[in-house]
């Protein structure tokens, strides 16, 4: 995973995030907007761990979210899926309205881009575009590199119109949406063999999809310290 103990310094900060707004863009997939409380600042890829005070929550009180947007969009932004049998966390979580707060513990990670001239492969499954979306907010301020986004989802494409605007402003950011699992893999297995280890792999998604896109990249050649990952555990 490529953690560094600079990457937990984060986890210490504690702060509260006002809800803004909590939209069900489509089927089960849910992006709250938040508002961070002033002078928290965070780098693009980090994530954050949510309870909710003052509400009695069935099952685990807390969850992890990687925060979708950069500091300079003035909002913290999560995203989540429910799933056909939702958690009592979640429930309590949509439910919440605007002026409803949230304690927040970090941002903090090691989602994080490594330097500034890597080409970049980005491969997210489902709801775990949403760190991804952050690091391409970031790299749409200025970037010198290619970037391959590889985004499989059999539902529907969470941050759709925003991530091809990021791309339309920049050739060197190339979109793939994919739908099945096998057209995914070829998908990687293709630009694999064209940056081999001079790349970055960022892999993002749930625990198996990490696992399985983990162990094919490896299987290629590339060295583990270029697959940096972010599993969603209980997203």
């Amino acid at each position: 995973m490529n953690m560094r103990i600079s990457d937990f310094k984060g986890i210490t900060k504690r702060s509260i995030a006002t809800v803004d707004s909590i939209e069900n863009v489509f089927g089960d997939y849910y992006i709250a907007k938040l508002i961070p409380q002033e002078g928290l600042v965070w780098l693009p890829g980090e994530h954050g761990v949510f309870t909710i005070p003052g509400r009695k929550t069935e099952g685990k009180k807390w969850r992890a979210f990687s925060v979708a947007s950069i500091p300079e969009e003035g909002f913290l932004m999560i995203g989540t899926r429910t799933g056909t049998r939702i958690s009592g966390f979640k429930k309590q979580l949509i439910g919440l309205e605007n002026g409803d707060e949230l304690n927040l513990r970090g941002p903090f990670g090691w989602f994080l881009l490594r330097d500034d001239y890597s080409p970049l492969v980005m491969i997210a499954g489902g709801v775990g575009i949403t760190p991804i979306r952050a690091l391409l907010m970031e790299l749409g301020k200025g970037n010198n590199r290619e970037v391959e986004v590889v985004y499989s989802s059999g539902s529907g494409y969470l941050f759709e119109d925003e991530i091809k605007l990021i791309a339309e402003k920049d050739p060197r950011i190339k979109l793939n949406f994919m739908k099945g699992r096998d057209e995914t893999r070829e998908k990687i297995y293709e630009i694999t063999k064209r940056f081999k280890s001079d790349a970055y792999y960022y892999v993002s998604g749930n625990p198996k999809m990490v696992k399985e896109t983990k162990n094919l990249i490896k299987g290629e050649g590339i060295k583990g310290g270029r697959v940096i990952n972010d599993p969603f555990y209980g997203y």
